[in-house]
């Protein structure tokens, strides 16, 4: 792979950003290849092969690793919503590994299971 910076025109860095929102247009609603080419004044083969441009797939990759990363409040803030309203338990149980609480709370546990086990182990005077 070369080291050089490909210069992206702007349809296809469009191009990228719609495919790193899982091919949806702006308002969320899934498009087709075709419909993407339309809205961008290219033919589907061009879409195609702006797709196997080399450092395409990667840089599509990096923004749609940005997008997600966005979100990730909101999401976490919606798991937790489940937990909180809907006694959703592994909404909870997932809402505490995101958190690292859940692998602390596991830790109080094997310590307190090692704390029975060398206290059963004592012997009685």
């Amino acid at each position: 792979m070369s080291n050089e910076v490909v210069p992206w025109k702007s349809n296809q860095l469009l191009l990228m950003e719609i495919m790193a929102r899982g091919q949806k247009d702006e308002d969320g609603k899934k498009m087709t290849i075709r419909e993407i080419a339309k809205k961008l004044g290219v033919s589907r083969k061009t879409i195609c092969a702006w797709r196997k441009m080399e450092g395409f797939a990667e840089a599509t990759y990096d923004l749609a690793m940005k997008e997600i990363g966005n979100r990730l409040p909101l999401i976490a803030h919606s798991v937790a919503d489940l937990a909180e309203t809907r006694g959703d338990v592994p909404a909870a149980r997932f809402a505490f590994e995101i958190t690292g609480k859940l692998n602390k709370q596991r830790e109080m546990v094997a310590d307190f299971e090692a704390l029975f086990i060398a206290l059963k182990a004592r012997p009685v005077d």
